[in-house]
């Protein structure tokens, strides 16, 4: 996968909070929180801070409080995801792939003022010149105002986190640090189709009409094949726009729905259950007869039906997670080679 981000756990420091002028970015930025209602408190500092530490030391004010606005994009799909992150804090880039589904590099600054508007260290998360992701560091939540850019070099706004989040839209979300457990592949548990029986029951009650057919995919549906202990169920609809009808019900019984992931599979719909702490069933919503679905059922029935298929994938699972730890998101794009082989095959 090579050097730099894509060949390696990245712990990146945040660009200087500001390091140039741009005055018709503070124009901006005032006139779209006008244009909301919010007239924040504005600091117009005497001499340009370069880092986040500078700027809190001229405000006087915690480190915690300055929110530094970095930008990535993703390696596949090239979305863009604007991250608020605390002073004090720097953005784990496998924390932010596990989120997004795909590995993320920090953009570059043409990248920045294209996305943005604004030059590198003087990005504000209002007045964007386009739409990207939006995700807020959870330390931030600790206080009831922070400070960001005010779409200048020197130009600071003070506003309360709560406002923050509403009017960006932001997801409150842990980017600091990797959350995911270690990959972990464990011998075949001949319960594992009981599980899915068990919840698929459930899903059909929650989802009704909505549901067409349903199946146990995955690893955890093919017997005798060692997997992560968590079993996949994919839900067959009529129509995939009718999912979000029925997501608040999945949610009733204990599903969080993800739509970060449909960044990068956009005809699926995506949520896990988690039990402990610990994600244990993962539910895909595509619609019947899709490519998604056929894919899913093939390469299921395939290693079924061949086992030594089966046990090649078996072992080729076991050496990725031993390589990859806990970045799924590498495990899992590790894998693409061999599912592509086995769907190609006649």
């Amino acid at each position: 996968m090579g050097e730099g981000i894509r060949g390696r756990i990245g712990q990146l420091e945040g660009p200087p909070m500001v390091v140039q002028d741009s005055a018709s970015g503070a124009d901006r930025f005032k006139s779209s929180l006008e244009s909301l209602g919010i007239h924040p408190i504005l600091k117009d500092l005497p001499a340009t801070t370069r880092t986040a530490s500078q700027a809190a030391q001229a405000l006087n004010c915690d480190l915690a409080q300055i929110v530094k606005t970095i930008l990535f994009t993703g390696d596949q799909t090239g979305c863009n995801v604007l991250v608020m992150v605390s002073g004090v804090n720097r953005v784990s880039t496998q924390r932010l792939s596990e989120i997004v589904g795909e590995k993320v590099h920090l953009a570059d600054a043409q990248t920045v003022f294209s996305v943005t508007g604004y030059p590198i260290g003087a990005v504000s998360p209002f007045g964007l010149t386009s739409q990207p992701i939006m995700l807020v560091d959870e330390d931030l939540s600790k206080h009831p105002d922070v400070w960001i850019s005010g779409g200048s070099d020197h130009v600071l706004a003070n506003i309360p986190f709560q406002k923050l989040c509403e009017l960006t839209g932001g997801k409150v979300m842990t980017i600091n640090r990797v959350l995911a457990n270690p990959v972990l592949i464990v011998p075949y548990d001949p319960s594992w189709p009981g599980q899915y029986l068990d919840e698929s029951k459930l899903i059909r009650s929650a989802m009704g009409p909505y549901l067409q057919a349903i199946e146990h995919i995955g690893s955890t549906s093919v017997p005798g094949l060692s997997a992560k202990p968590i079993i996949d169920i994919l839900g067959g609809m009529f129509k995939l726009e009718d999912a979000f009808t029925i997501i608040p019900a999945l949610e009733q019984i204990g599903y969080t729905y993800v739509p970060e992931y449909e960044m990068q599979l956009p005809d699926r719909r995506y949520l896990t259950r988690f039990r402990n702490d610990r994600a244990k069933i993962h539910l895909h919503l595509v619609k019947t007869h899709s490519p998604l679905w056929q894919n899913h059922l093939i390469f299921r029935d395939r290693l079924i039906a061949d086992s030594h298929l089966r046990d090649a994938y078996a072992q080729l699972k076991m050496e990725l997670s031993m390589k990859f730890g806990t970045d799924r998101v590498g495990y899992t794009n590790a894998k693409t080679t061999f599912i592509k082989k086995v769907l190609d095959m006649e």
